[in-house]
């Protein structure tokens, strides 16, 4: 009789994740099979195939978590409104999630470059990373300040900003390096927004003037 994880279901399938991530980004995927993580785990391989029946499909697993945990963030970062720290608090909630097994990202992309089935799940992915951008920023941005950009664009430039931040990190530049750039990154993303909302605010506040004040 296998060993059973003795947690819920779901619950010892994103166990599973989490341990099998952090070995292929230390190992490498073809370096790591699946004898290695079931020991990691301390459970047998026969349980561990009770949640995923190869190598492959465990790996992609750990890839398609991401944009659920990219809407979590979004979420609670921006909860209350923006204000001068939001950008610092988006980051560092980025690199707690995604940060902590950067070499894993290349791990990821080395392995696509050669598999059909995992390119085609980055892609989807990569579809719903822009949908879950276009959703937060519509709801952040004014109607007329979004008609003047091309929000897609912007949240694929967004997803390629955080790429090179991994990248930046991977090759041993500071946390505070990194958070630098992105900051000076989404001020230039965003700026253009800001100045139609500084426009369109100077524009109200003339029409509501009516007459000059008397005093």
């Amino acid at each position: 009789m296998p060993r059973v994880i003795p947690e819920y279901k779901e619950e010892a399938r994103q166990r599973i994740l989490s341990v099998a991530a952090k070995m292929f980004a230390e190992k490498g995927f073809r370096q790591t099979s699946m004898e290695d993580i079931a020991e990691k785990l301390a459970v047998s391989r026969t349980a561990l195939y009770l949640y995923f029946d190869s190598k492959e499909n465990l790996f992609q697993g750990i890839y398609e978590s991401s944009p659920g945990a990219l809407q979590q963030i979004l979420e609670s970062s921006f909860k209350g409104g923006v204000t001068d720290k939001t950008v610092e608090r988006l980051f560092d909630k980025m690199a707690g999630q995604f940060a902590q097994n950067p070499s894993l990202s290349f791990e990821i992309f080395s392995e696509a470059s050669h598999n059909k089935s995992l390119r085609e799940s980055i892609g989807r992915n990569y579809e719903e990373y822009v949908k879950i951008l276009l959703m937060s920023m519509k709801e952040s941005i004014p109607e007329r300040a979004a008609k003047t950009c091309d929000l897609r664009a912007l949240s694929l430039a967004l997803i390629a900003l955080w790429n090179g931040m991994e990248t930046l990190m991977i090759a041993g530049i500071s946390n505070s390096d990194a958070k630098k750039a992105w900051r000076l990154a989404l001020e230039s993303f965003f700026s253009p927004l800001v100045d139609v909302l500084n426009k369109n605010r100077s524009s109200g506040n003339r029409s509501k003037g009516g007459l000059p004040s008397s005093n």
